[in-house]
């Protein structure tokens, strides 16, 4: 007889997604455990549905984090896709931020014999 070793792992959800996820699983007699272990198991697997989930996320905080730096898409308005090419000014002071914090300030703009 073998023994079945479990992780154990506590997921935060804000009170709407908590509900609503509940609701839903209620509809299909399904429990959170349940459902969560199941999605798990298909990333594990390499399911593709459940690698798209996980592709969107990914996405979907690198687009995050480059809003919150101000960096956005230019150009057109499309829904999905990869990010247009970035404000080139903004893309490289971001890179150069953390340079120009040790080094003494540089002129705006790219001329290095500054």
């Amino acid at each position: 007889m073998s023994i079945l070793r479990c992780k154990g792992v506590h997921v935060k959800l804000d009170r709407s997604t908590h509900a609503g996820f509940k609701t839903r699983l209620l509809h299909h007699d399904l429990t959170m455990q349940g459902a969560f272990e199941e999605f798990a198991k298909q990333v594990a697997e390499g399911v593709p549905s459940a690698i798209r989930i996980l592709e969107r996320m990914a996405s979907n905080k690198i687009k995050a984090d480059l809003a919150e730096v101000g960096l956005t898409r230019k150009g057109s308005k499309r829904r999905s896709g990869p990010l247009d090419e970035l404000d080139h000014e903004s893309l490289y002071d971001l890179i150069n931020e953390s340079d120009n914090d040790e080094e003494t300030p540089r002129a705006k703009g790219h001329d290095e014999t500054v």
